[in-house]
C-alpha cells in the first residue's frame, strides 16, 4: 500500500511501524523469559516424553496429537536445542507473537489496495487514515494484555503458532489474488507460487491446533468483504482453499467405518474432556463471549482459571442479556456491511470503512466459533482463545474510529493524526498492562495466588497452590489450601489424596484415616495424582494407625 503523499512523515512510513512493533513486542514480554512451566506445560512438555526430542517425536510421539503435529513438533525442536530450559521457549513464543503483529500490519496494508478501497480512487491515495489504520490494529494486537495468556503461558503457543499460519495463508491468499487482478496470469511463477504457499500454510494452521478450521470460512468472507462476489474464473481456484476444511475432520475420523459409526465419533471428538451438553454449553458461551468482549475493551480483573457459572437456558437474565448483545453486535455488523456496498460520491472512502468495521465484527464471530459454540470443552472460558478472534476486534474499533475521520472531509488528515495519537496512548497503557499481568506469571505461587484471590470457591486453584506450597516444604500453608480443596469438591482424588499425605506428615492419623475412607469412596482404583509423595517425608513412629495409614499411601507410589 502506498504511504500516501511524497512528504509522508517518519511516523507514517512503513520501516518505522515495523521497527515500533517488534520493539512493543519484545518490551512487553521482556519480563517473560525465565517464567517456569505452569499448570498444563507440565503434561504437555516436562513429562511428556513425546517432545523430549525430535528422536522421540519423530518415532511415534507425533502419533499422540494427529491435529496438532505442527505445534508439538515445534515443542520437541526446543527440547532438542535447550531441553527443560525455559528460555528458548519463551523466546520462540515471543517471536511468534511479534510475527503475528506483523502480519496483521501486512495483511491491512494489502487491504486497502482491494478493490472496495481503490473504488473512485487513484493510484496514490486510500484516505489520510490508510496511513494509520493497519500499523494501529498492530500495535493494539502486540501490545494487548488479553494475549499474556497465548503469549507467556509456553504450551499455548499451539494458539499462537496456529494463528500464524492462518494470518500468512490469508496474507499470501490476497497477494495472488491483487498480482492476478493487477494483470500478471495464474500460472505465472509468482502467483501460482503465492497461491500454493497459501495452501501450505492452511494445511500447518490445520494440524497446529483445530481453531484452524475457520480458515477457509475467513477467506470466503474476505473474498466477499473486498473481493465482491466471486467472478466464474475466480470460483475454481478458491476450491482447494475451501477443501482444506476436510484436513482436521479427516484427521480426527475413520472415513471408512460404518456411516453410524462415524456419527458416533463425530459425537465423542467435539466434545473435549467434558459431560457438560451441548445446549448449557452453548448457553453459558453467550455471557463467556460478552466478557471476551469486555476484556478486549478494559483488561482488568484477568484470570488463568475463573470460576465461571454455567447457564443451562437462555431465560437466564445473564444468558438473555448477552445473547441480546451479540445479536445486536451482528445486526451493526449486516448494517454496516451492507452500507459499504453503496459508496457516494461525497464520501466515497467511509462506506469503504464501514465494510471493514463489518468484517471485524464477523471475523471475530467466525474465528470464536469453533470454540465457543456446540463443542464443549471442559473449561467453559480462557483467555488465550480471544487471541485469533482480537484480531476482528482491534479492525472493528479502528475502523469505526477512521470512518468517522474520513467523514471530517477537509479535515480528515488532521482528526486522522488526532486519532492515531489517542489510539497509540490507549496502546501504549496497555503495554504497561501487559508488562504488569506477566510479572504475575513470574513463579506458580504467585499466579495461584492471583487466581485464588479472583476464583476462591474453585478448588482446582486451591489443588495447585497446595502443590506448590508442598514442593516449598510449606506444610501447614499446603494442608490449609488441599483442606478448602476439599470442602469445595469433596470427590476429588487429587485435595483427598494429598490431605492423607499431610495429615500423616503432621501427625494427625485419625484425620489421615478418614482422608483415606474418604479417597477409597471416590477413587476406588487408587489412582490419585500424589505428586507431593516424592517430596515430603512420611515419619515411623511405630503407631499401627499411622502405619496402617503408609500402607494406604504406599499404593500411590
Amino acid at each position: 500500500m502506498p504511504t500516501g503523499t511524497k512528504s509522508a512523515t517518519l511516523l507514517q512510513r512503513p520501516i518505522f511501524h515495523i521497527l515500533i512493533l517488534v520493539a512493543v513486542g519484545f518490551l512487553c514480554y521482556s519480563n517473560t523469559f525465565h517464567v517456569p512451566f505452569l499448570f498444563d506445560d507440565d503434561t504437555s512438555i516436562v513429562e511428556n516424553p513425546a517432545v523430549h526430542g525430535l528422536q522421540n517425536f519423530l518415532s511415534g510421539g507425533y502419533a499422540a496429537v494427529p491435529n496438532r503435529v505442527v505445534g508439538y513438533l515445534s515443542l520437541a525442536l526446543n527440547y532438542e536445542i535447550g531441553g527443560t530450559n525455559v528460555f528458548g521457549y519463551h523466546l520462540l513464543n515471543i517471536a511468534i507473537h511479534v510475527v503475528n503483529a506483523l502480519l496483521v500490519y501486512a495483511l491491512l496494508r494489502l487491504t486497502f489496495r482491494t478493490p472496495l478501497f481503490r473504488r473512485g480512487c487513484d493510484d496514490t491515495e486510500a484516505g489520510p487514515s490508510a496511513n494509520y489504520l493497519p500499523f494501529l490494529v498492530a500495535l493494539l494486537f502486540v501490545a494487548h494484555p488479553a494475549q499474556t495468556q497465548a503469549v507467556t503461558y509456553i504450551v499455548q503457543r499451539l494458539t499462537s503458532l496456529a494463528t500464524l499460519f492462518f494470518l500468512l495463508s490469508m496474507y499470501l491468499h490476497v497477494r495472488w489474488r491483487l498480482a492476478e487482478l493487477s494483470g500478471r496470469g495464474f500460472l505465472s511463477v509468482g502467483v501460482l507460487g503465492t497461491f500454493l504457499l497459501s495452501l501450505v500454510s492452511a494445511a500447518l494452521a490445520m494440524k497446529t491446533k483445530e481453531i484452524a478450521f475457520t480458515l477457509p470460512f475467513a477467506v470466503v468472507l474476505y473474498e466477499l468483504a473486498f473481493f465482491g462476489v466471486p467472478k466464474r474464473a475466480v470460483i475454481p481456484k478458491l476450491i482447494p482453499m475451501i477443501l482444506t476444511a476436510a484436513i482436521i475432520p479427516a484427521t480426527m475420523l475413520n472415513l471408512t467405518k460404518p456411516a453410524a459409526q462415524i456419527l458416533s465419533d463425530v459425537h465423542s471428538a467435539t466434545a473435549v474432556q467434558t459431560t457438560l451438553s451441548r445446549w448449557d454449553y452453548l448457553c453459558t458461551e453467550f455471557s463467556v463471549i460478552v466478557t471476551y468482549l469486555r476484556l478486549l475493551l478494559l483488561p482488568v480483573n484477568q484470570n488463568l482459571d475463573y470460576d465461571y457459572p454455567v447457564s443451562h437456558t437462555l431465560f437466564e437474565l445473564r444468558t438473555l442479556l448477552s445473547a441480546a448483545i451479540l445479536v445486536a453486535l451482528v445486526a451493526l455488523g449486516c448494517w454496516l456491511w451492507r452500507k459499504g456496498s453503496k459508496p457516494a460520491a461525497r464520501d466515497l472512502l467511509a462506506p469503504a470503512y464501514a465494510r471493514l468495521t463489518a468484517f471485524g465484527i464477523f471475523w471475530f464471530f467466525l474465528a470464536i466459533s469453533v470454540e465457543s459454540s456446540l463443542i464443549p470443552i471442559v473449561d467453559v472460558i480462557f483467555e488465550h482463545r480471544m487471541y485469533l478472534p482480537s484480531f476482528g476486534f482491534f479492525v472493528a474499533v479502528v475502523a469505526l474510529v477512521m470512518m468517522w475521520v474520513e467523514r471530517k472531509k477537509d479535515a480528515a488528515p488532521a482528526a486522522a493524526k488526532g486519532a492515531a495519537v489517542a489510539i497509540g496512548a490507549v496502546a501504549l497503557l496497555f503495554s504497561g498492562a501487559t508488562l504488569a499481568r506477566n510479572m504475575i506469571w513470574q513463579n506458580p505461587v504467585t499466579l495461584w495466588q492471583d487466581v485464588e484471590r479472583k476464583s476462591p470457591g474453585k478448588a482446582r486453584p486451591h489443588v495447585n497452590l497446595g502443590t506448590y506450597y508442598g514442593e516449598m516444604e510449606r506444610v501447614e500453608d499446603s494442608l490449609r489450601e488441599f483442606e478448602i480443596a476439599a470442602k469445595l469438591d469433596p470427590v476429588d482424588p487429587h485435595a483427598l489424596s494429598n490431605l492423607v499425605l499431610l495429615y500423616v506428615v503432621t501427625g494427625r492419623t485419625s484425620d489421615a484415616s478418614d482422608a483415606c475412607t474418604k479417597l477409597h469412596q471416590v477413587d476406588p482404583m487408587m489412582k490419585g495424582d500424589l505428586k507431593l509423595y516424592q517430596i515430603l517425608k512420611m515419619p515411623g513412629n511405630g503407631d499401627p494407625s499411622l502405619q496402617a495409614v503408609q500402607g494406604v499411601c504406599s499404593a500411590f507410589r
